[in-house]
């Protein structure tokens, strides 16, 4: 609204940490229930406007929904209620004073100018809503190879933990080391142990589940977490990675270290600990070699350190 219309009682001030919160103000709501919220909010404040001339800065109130809603929505929705809005500012100024013949302009102009305020903040909410998807982005994923780094990992391997506590499914982590990789990196260069890090995470991706989880944890080391997968399941999982690697005509090798856990009631380091420890057993029995071990433990069911080649073969 125009000033002569509001009596602002003070300084408006941006408060950084008042903005996002009112911008996460919508999180873990549906899409469409913001989109609703939003139009709600845009004909409660249009009529507020029209009946009452109160001391509030209206045009702050449609910055606030709109930007809410766009962040949390769509740009879709953020021009619909832009157009909403703009129409209620139209109506608001005009109405009352209909009789005046300058009246419908004045407010034709209004309303044009929230229109472009408001198409503004659409495009500023939606380039922050991507703006903070690529740093989160990048502050969870290895820049490399693309898969979650340890930061990212933790957080989302820990949820699957107590997920498995609670359901009683087994939960599986594979710890592999990719043999030679500091060779290589001394005798070819870094860029080739790169490509061969790129490699051997595409192998995995194409032999695992999409709701498995797979992390680099730093240089050559890896990890994958199965839920709801017994030790069986995580020997067929590493043989299709083997696979994988064979029909890429692959130079590489690893150890792994397998723990599968039915009631993984320790931390989560306990188990990546354990893992990485089986990982180095088998490093030092020549590498391509899988160690593995089931907790609690039953009668026979010791560490056996078995090479993949056999493991393959067994699995065919």
């Amino acid at each position: 609204m125009t000033e002569s219309r509001f009596r602002r009682t003070g300084p408006l001030r941006a408060d950084p940490d008042g903005i996002f919160r009112a911008l996460h103000s919508f999180s873990g709501v549906s899409t469409g229930a913001v989109v609703m919220l939003g139009v709600a909010s845009v004909i409660a404040t249009g009529f507020t406007e029209w009946v009452a001339d109160l001391p509030i800065p209206n045009d702050i109130v449609f910055v606030l929904i709109l930007g809410g809603v766009t962040f949390h929505g769509s740009a879709t929705a953020g021009v619909f209620l832009a157009l909403l809005a703009g129409l209620a500012r139209l109506i608001s100024t005009g109405a009352p004073a209909a009789r005046d013949p300058v009246a419908w302009p004045l407010a034709a102009m209004e309303a044009v100018a929230l229109l472009a305020l408001l198409l503004g903040v659409v495009l500023l909410a939606r380039a922050l809503h991507r703006a903070i998807g690529a740093l989160q982005h990048q502050a969870l994923r290895d820049p490399l190879t693309g898969t979650l780094n340890t930061r990212g990992f933790m957080g989302i391997a820990e949820r699957e933990r107590l997920q498995a506590l609670r359901t009683g499914h087994p939960l599986t982590i594979a710890y592999f080391d990719i043999d030679g990789l500091k060779t290589l990196n001394d005798e070819a260069g870094h860029q080739a142990g790169d490509r061969l890090l790129v490699q051997f995470v595409s192998a995995v991706v194409a032999s695992v589940r999409a709701y498995d989880i797979f992390a680099r944890l730093g240089g050559d080391e890896f990890v994958l977490v199965m839920p709801a997968t017994d030790q069986r399941g995580a020997l067929g999982a590493v043989t299709r990675i083997r696979d994988q690697l064979v029909e890429q005509h692959s130079p590489l090798s690893v150890s792994v270290g397998v723990v599968t856990d039915s009631a993984p009631d320790e931390p989560l380091d306990r188990l990546l600990q354990d893992a990485d420890r089986l990982m180095y057993r088998a490093k030092r029995a020549g590498g391509d070699r899988l160690v593995g071990v089931v907790r609690p433990g039953e009668p026979g069911s010791d560490e056996h350190v078995v090479e993949l080649a056999d493991l393959v073969s067994h699995h065919r």
